[in-house]
């Protein structure tokens, strides 16, 4: 696959929907509609498993197109998933089953193909673990440039406490695990927005506030096409789905149009000053690199933190040996 490709990367309620969808509908681009998913919920785990070919493509599948039709649904938007389904398969082969780079690549080249869409432009994509991966996709894709996302950790987590009685339970988080995920992949990626422009480029990789953009998201998306050296389009100030406007995307059943900068710095009625100071020891030091600075004097936040590690330890680390049968 030879086409452009142009990364949108950030933790999960960072922002990353709302920044995707900006894209969606200017002249110079091809935009992929939804998260790609293929890097956190189809590898790595498939493809150290020993599953047969034809349970690889069952996975494969409902990750790829139930992730598509599920959006396709809530936006009233109707395409032929079956016939997009068949062009995947006609460009995948099962020896391609466990290769991320020939998975993506037949995704994104049946869907510029079914859509009819002009293969010359650049493909933007949605895909959350992309910082993480970026060295690796870089070699998979040489054409390609990221943008990454990056929000003030006590709002991020508040977007997703918000979310934990009405979906992330349903996966199995409570507000603690989903916290602890938090401080596990935001600080990582947080790292990755500050250190990937240095390791692959400045010109291939870049990272914005979710803050700056929603506070001036004109300003903002024309830094970003000098970035992408495209021409600045008033698409990229409004939010869309395939040509449908949208609405914000938050578990507080809040409607948004487009872009609102609403919940910024909204944490102090959102999340308990205990959670808070967790997040601040927690991420103490970078957060100021991105001038998010901390409320709570580091005394507090670390007494905090240590209640929140007797948690942690034991649920996730902590091996009994007094349990052991003698």
């Amino acid at each position: 696959m030879n086409h452009k490709l142009i990364f949108l990367t950030g933790h999960r309620k960072g922002g990353t929907t709302m920044f995707h969808r900006l894209f969606d509908g200017h002249s110079s681009l091809n935009a992929y509609p939804v998260d790609l998913t293929v890097l956190y919920a189809y590898f790595p785990h498939i493809i150290s498993s020993d599953a047969s070919t034809n349970e690889l493509w069952d996975r494969l599948e409902k990750v790829i197109f139930l992730t598509l039709k599920r959006e396709l649904t809530s936006h009233q938007v109707s395409i032929n998933i079956d016939s997009l389904k068949s062009l995947f398969r006609e460009k995948l082969y099962d020896e391609h089953l466990r290769d991320p780079a020939k998975i993506i690549g037949a995704m994104l080249s049946s869907w510029i193909e079914h859509q009819g869409l002009d293969p010359t432009k650049p493909i933007v994509v949605k895909e959350t673990s992309a910082d993480i991966y970026s060295q690796e996709i870089l070699e998979w894709f040489p054409n390609t440039q990221f943008i990454q996302l990056v929000r003030d950790p006590r709002d991020n987590y508040a977007a997703l406490k918000a979310g934990v009685n009405s979906y992330y339970s349903k996966m199995g988080e409570s507000e603690f695990t989903t916290l602890a995920s938090l401080i596990n992949r935001s600080l990582t990626d947080m790292k990755m927005a500050l250190e990937n422009p240095s390791i692959i480029g400045e010109s291939r990789y870049t990272a914005i506030r979710f803050e700056d953009l929603v506070k001036d998201t004109e300003g903002q998306m024309k830094n970003i096409c000098t970035f992408l050296d495209i021409p600045f389009d008033d698409h990229l100030t409004k939010t869309s789905f395939m040509g449908t406007a949208t609405s914000g995307n938050n578990h507080d059943g809040q409607k948004m149009t487009g872009v609102s900068d609403e919940n910024i710095s909204r944490w102090k009625s959102r999340i308990s000053e205990e959670e808070a100071m967790i997040i601040e020891f927690a991420f103490r030091g970078i957060m100021e690199q991105f001038e998010y600075l901390p409320e709570f004097p580091t005394k507090d936040s670390a007494r905090a933190y240590a209640e929140y590690y007797k948690w942690s330890n034991y649920h996730y680390f902590f091996h009994d040996p007094f349990a052991a049968k003698p």
